[in-house]
């Protein structure tokens, strides 16, 4: 599988370019929604999976520029020497963000009486939740660590029921959030990046895996596959012809993700008596 990911400088050039000349091809003949058009855009995703995780390994001289720089600073020093802290401030400041969103949403949601926001928020507030019981069990004792990371498994559970009620919601409806087209760029590469450092950090070596990292990993993980989704229903809603064939591969790959998402849940659980 890390093969399949990590590959050669000159192969990760060609699929980049080859997959932007099929991107272009597809646009230009206006074949959005052929069978043939689906098999590029996945083609494109992994190519631009591998270009992503190509660079990232790429530009150790510059990352190791910027960590001397930081390193200046006794709190940012700190979380960069100890991975622990390293994780926990990621785990917070990803609580705050989602805790911040979900309020959003649901305030908006209550006001314009919104089905669809209401349920973002919701998914975004257990995300929040899930992400505050990973990030406190850190420095806990054995026992209750494996308590916590339990009900993580639980939440995590409860989180893709949720997702799934926000696929259903979008296939009944068409719900999608839009965006201008530059910020739909924006989002795709955001969400890539995403996908392709969760995957990095589910086949390193270098790291632990005692059940707090995994709970970390597999939560990281399935939030960015859902961001994949999410970008494709915005990207539907925008190039798309809100076709029914449109919504059942939306409906289609959102299922592959809830299930991986339960999965992981149910991993999540049994780690936590390693």
């Amino acid at each position: 599988m890390k093969k399949f990911f990590l590959l050669k400088g000159y192969l990760v050039a060609i699929f980049s370019i080859l997959s932007a000349i099929l991107l272009y091809w597809v646009f230009a003949n206006n074949m959005e929604n052929s069978i043939l058009s689906y098999i590029i855009y996945t083609f494109s995703f992994y190519s631009l999976t591998t270009l992503v995780l190509f660079l990232s390994l790429r530009v150790k001289k510059i990352k190791l520029q910027i960590i001397s720089l930081l390193k200046r600073n006794n709190r940012t020093r700190e979380i960069l020497d100890d991975r622990v802290e390293r994780y926990r401030t990621f785990l917070f400041v990803s609580f705050v963000l989602n805790l911040t969103l979900s309020i959003i949403k649901i305030a908006i949601g209550a006001y314009l009486s919104s089905y669809w926001v209401l349920i973002n928020g919701a998914y975004y507030m257990i995300l929040a939740i899930l992400r505050a019981f990973i990030s406190t069990s850190w420095k806990e004792s054995a026992e209750k660590q494996r308590a916590k990371i339990k009900i993580a498994g639980f939440l995590l559970a409860i989180m893709a029921i949720t997702y799934f009620v926000i696929l259903i919601e979008m296939y009944i409806n068409y719900s999608a959030i839009t965006y201008p087209m530059y910020l739909i760029y924006l989002a795709a590469l955001y969400a890539f990046v995403k996908v392709s450092f969760a995957i990095k950090d589910i086949f390193s070596k270098k790291i632990e895996r005692s059940p707090v990292i995994v709970a970390t990993f597999c939560v990281k993980l399935a939030n960015a596959l859902v961001a994949i989704i999410f970008l494709e229903s915005s990207m539907l809603a925008e190039f798309g012809s809100n076709s029914e064939g449109e919504r059942v591969l939306l409906l289609i790959s959102g299922c592959i993700v809830a299930l991986i998402i339960l999965l992981l849940s149910v991993y999540i659980y049994k780690h936590s008596d390693k």
